[in-house]
């Protein structure tokens, strides 16, 4: 080890973070009291200690970024791992396969990196095992014989992106379907679709939303093979992963086109202690929303907003037509929303508004949590928007306060899962307001054709 390398307990430095986490609070605390003091004391005497406060806020921000720096770790151990993983399917699988690595200088948080070991090694021993075709029938398709598995990692503001994209088979949407009917997981409780009767009769010629295929795929116990082998596992891969990533702080997505490509998207928090988070009030509750995922923010006037029948299609999307009348839209029940208890007609509201060109689904998140004070129209309202072009959301809330770090808590009570909540922080005044997940959110969205 060179002589100016120091070993440090990893331990050692979460303890570090969790004072710093106290810092923030603490400083917050201040904030709060000097806006109260506004009202007694003259501006003239408050300015040095605002002052301070700024500096107190900029010093706690260069050391907040100095300990991250100092957790993080490059991910190419992880990446140089999979290859060997590859290398070893492809012998007995008697598959040629290509690993191509982008990215392998990508700095995340250590703790980050040990826990998405897993997540990856299940991904990439379905890539050579499900999606990677034998030579023969690469050969039929002119297809190159060697497949190829490309790992790429990048950072993109506070998030951590990495991808496993393999160009075999794709993902038959056929198959799953027959085999989730088979198994008897389509059904509206499975799916979260909500609606009474029988299961969803899918046609099997249509084309499944990437959102939907994942929810699938992700159903535990779920899986194609009629028998268990070392490569492909006992079908509880893809729901093992996607409960792993969610428990980190993030989301995965899924972009599969048969016979071209299949790739897997994990989109992770660089550290899991402190962000930078938008407040806004909604219901007469305070919500904190990650700044990594929101992609802007929108004022809105009544006639905006349109209100939409939206049904579900043979192939499982959403059709949406124009209708006057909000009674005529059918509900749709979050999933896991029996914890929520969301009875209100407008838990989720079918509607939208037209932005830059396309369309935005809406949910009011007041209604969303069955809070006493749904979201108005009367005036105006605001609209925060998640997520991008093909997977997107705008959820409407009364006032957006600002900008704030926090100190992210995670949910500990094994007996609390709240569908939209990823957590709870406290805001330094004795408020402590629930941490919006925005991947889990945008599951729930009307899915506009």
């Amino acid at each position: 080890m060179p002589a100016n390398i120091v070993r440090v307990d990893l331990a050692r430095l979460d303890e570090l973070m969790q004072t710093l986490g106290e810092l923030v609070i603490s400083r917050a605390r201040l904030e709060d009291r000097l806006k109260q003091l506004q009202e007694t004391v003259s501006e003239k005497d408050l300015r040095p200690l605002k002052e301070t406060n700024q500096q107190m806020e900029r010093q706690l921000r260069e050391l907040r970024a100095g300990m991250l720096r100092v957790r993080l770790v490059p991910i190419s151990d992880v990446f140089t791992r999979m290859q060997f993983v590859v290398r070893d399917l492809a012998r007995s699988t008697g598959k040629r396969v290509k690993v191509e690595l982008i990215g392998q200088d990508t700095e995340i948080d250590k703790f980050v990196v040990e826990r998405l070991m897993d997540p990856l090694l299940h991904l990439v021993r379905n890539a050579v095992s499900h999606g990677l075709e034998t030579l023969p029938e690469r050969e039929a398709k002119g297809k190159p014989l060697e497949g190829k598995v490309v790992l790429r990692a990048a950072t993109v503001g506070e998030m951590a992106v990495v991808e496993v994209e393999d160009d075999g088979k794709g993902i038959d949407a056929a198959e799953i379907i027959a085999k989730g009917k088979q198994m008897g997981i389509l059904s509206p409780e499975a799916l979260g679709d909500g609606r009474k009767g029988a299961p969803l009769d899918f046609d099997p010629r249509g084309m499944l939303s990437g959102t939907l295929l994942l929810d699938i795929l992700c159903t535990s116990g779920f899986s194609t093979r009629t028998e268990a082998d070392l490569t492909s596992g006992r079908g509880v891969g893809l729901a093992v992963v996607h409960r792993s990533v969610q428990e980190l702080g993030g989301s995965m997505t899924l972009d599969s086109q048969v016979g071209v490509k299949t790739k897997f998207r994990i989109q992770l928090p660089l550290t899991l202690a402190i962000a930078d988070a938008l407040l806004a009030t909604a219901g007469g509750q305070t919500f904190a929303i990650p700044l990594s995922a929101v992609r802007e923010i929108i004022e809105v006037q009544p006639q905006d907003v349109t209100v939409i029948a939206p049904s579900i299609t043979a192939a499982g999307r959403w059709n949406v037509a124009s209708a006057k009348h909000p009674a005529s839209a059918p509900r749709v029940k979050p999933r896991d929303s029996a914890e929520l208890k969301a009875t209100s007609p407008e838990a989720i509201r079918a509607e939208i508004i037209y932005h830059r060109g396309t369309v935005l689904p809406l949910l009011r998140l007041a209604s969303f949590f069955n809070l006493s004070s749904p979201t108005k129209y009367s005036q105006h309202a605001f609209i925060i928007g998640f997520g991008d072009e093909t997977n997107n959301l705008g959820i409407v809330v009364d006032r957006v306060i600002g900008q704030r770090e926090i100190v992210v808590r995670p949910l500990t009570d094994a007996l609390v899962n709240v569908p939209g909540i990823s957590g709870a922080t406290d805001l330094g005044d004795g408020r402590v307001v629930l941490i919006l997940d925005a991947s889990e959110l945008i599951r729930f969205r009307v899915d506009a054709l």
